[in-house]
């Protein structure tokens, strides 16, 4: 999606705008690069169990459209077709599960970016390289240092020279100026959660944890030469400013079953009948 492939950024742009406007995700950060993507999402199942049960089918086929015919036509979205599905408590149930998953939101994003790139290309066959990975983020200190890292993506990549001026990225959201924005990047931008929402989910109870970061804290995140205020933020995130400064610079850093400090990790093995979960970031277990 770089050089002369820049548009297909405001392509992806734009379709992460729409399906956020559909899901019961929640976009905490972003950074659209050259040739992949990072997304820190965190998903609502609470919000999708409050929608009632029009509002469900409404999104469900408008994400999900029935289709007939060898042609395979798209069935119009009619009140009659909304409340015909809605009847159908599997319908409905299969819904509110898929409008609240990141494999699903995941793989419409993958499959109609894919298809219009490829329909301008006048090619078939796979666009992406792999399948998308992802990795639960189990704290606080989990959640804001991968936003963090996300954030910090153009200028690792020297893509830009300063978080005011990123573009494609939550970072400008955050830190610079609404002007001069393309009208996909603005979409976009309202959708993604202010710092003082961003919080991670308790893997035990789905329930959204209380914590809060200000400004010129989660600055210091993204730019650990920031001299805006102390070092509290690292040790109030379980993180070591030395080694932050060190690992933030490096790719590919959130792998792994799971991120977090020893003891969410030890909690989250725990659900899946382990004992401990590596941390293949190392940026916890090395403190």
């Amino acid at each position: 999606m770089g050089g002369e492939n820049e548009h297909r950024k405001e392509w992806a742009a734009e379709l992460l705008s729409e399906l956020l406007q559909c899901y019961a995700i929640d976009l905490q950060a972003y950074a659209l690069m050259s040739n992949h993507v990072h997304l820190v999402l965190r998903p609502r199942p609470d919000v999708a169990a409050a929608w009632g049960q029009k509002q469900l089918v409404e999104r469900g086929l408008t994400q999900f459209p029935i289709r007939i015919g060898n042609g395979m036509d798209t069935l119009p979205l009619t009140p009659e077709l909304i409340t015909s599905r809605s009847r159908s408590a599997d319908t409905v149930a299969e819904y509110k599960a898929r409008l609240c998953s990141i494999t699903w939101f995941m793989r419409q994003f993958k499959q109609r970016l894919a298809k219009r790139a490829n329909a301008e290309d006048h090619c078939t066959g796979h666009f992406w390289e792999s399948r998308f990975l992802t990795i639960p983020l189990l704290d606080k200190g989990a959640v804001f240092s991968c936003m963090a890292y996300v954030d910090r993506n153009p200028l690792r990549a020297g893509l830009s020279e300063d978080l005011a001026s990123t573009c494609f990225c939550s970072a400008r959201q955050r830190f610079g100026k609404s002007t001069g924005l393309t009208k996909a990047e603005c979409a976009l931008n309202k959708h993604v959660l202010p710092l003082q929402d961003c919080a991670p989910v308790d893997p035990s109870t789905g329930k959204i944890r209380s914590s809060q970061i200000t400004t010129s804290e989660y600055r210091c995140l993204v730019d650990p030469t920031y001299k805006g205020i102390g070092s509290s933020v690292f040790a109030n995130n379980g993180l070591d400013q030395e080694l932050w400064r060190e690992k933030s610079q490096e790719a590919g850093l959130f792998q792994g079953v799971a991120a977090g400090s020893r003891a969410s990790r030890e909690a989250f093995a725990a659900t899946q009948g382990k004992k401990i979960v590596a941390d293949k970031t190392k940026i916890w277990d090395n403190r």
